[in-house]
Order: structure tokens, then C-alpha cells, then sequence
């Protein structure tokens, strides 16, 4: 089995898209299928991380994510 590249978003929805783009434009081989395997988490709905720092106010993100899963 191939090993597969796990991608964890975090640079907004259209940037981590490009940056999968990216992965294939510069990997793809003679045939589609030699492609590597990637998975990507991208959830734009996570509070934003420097207005959490600013304000002192960190736990809204670390509440987030124990809250999701």
C-alpha cells in the first residue's frame, strides 16, 4: 500500500486547496493513479487562532476542538 500524505489545513480554505494543488501539479506521473495519496482536514469554521492569542482568550479554540470530536 502507498503511504499516504496527511495535510491539517489552517492557512484558510482557498490556501489549502492551492496548496494541494500544488502536490499534484508537481507529482502526477504517466497515469493518474500513480498520484500520491492525500487526505485533507481544511474546517474554516475554527475560531481564529490570533484574535484568540490577542485577546488572552485561547480556550474558545482549545474548547473547539475537544468539543468536536
Amino acid at each position: 500500500m502507498k503511504e499516504i500524505l496527511g495535510i491539517l489545513g489552517g492557512m484558510g480554505p482557498l490556501a489549502s486547496a492551492e496548496f494541494l494543488k500544488t502536490i499534484y501539479d508537481f507529482n502526477v506521473g504517466d497515469v493518474e493513479q500513480d498520484s500520491p495519496i492525500c487526505v485533507l482536514y481544511s474546517d474554516p469554521t475554527i475560531p481564529d487562532r490570533t484574535d484568540a492569542i490577542i485577546s488572552g482568550t485561547e480556550d474558545i479554540v482549545f474548547d473547539w476542538g475537544s468539543t468536536r470530536w
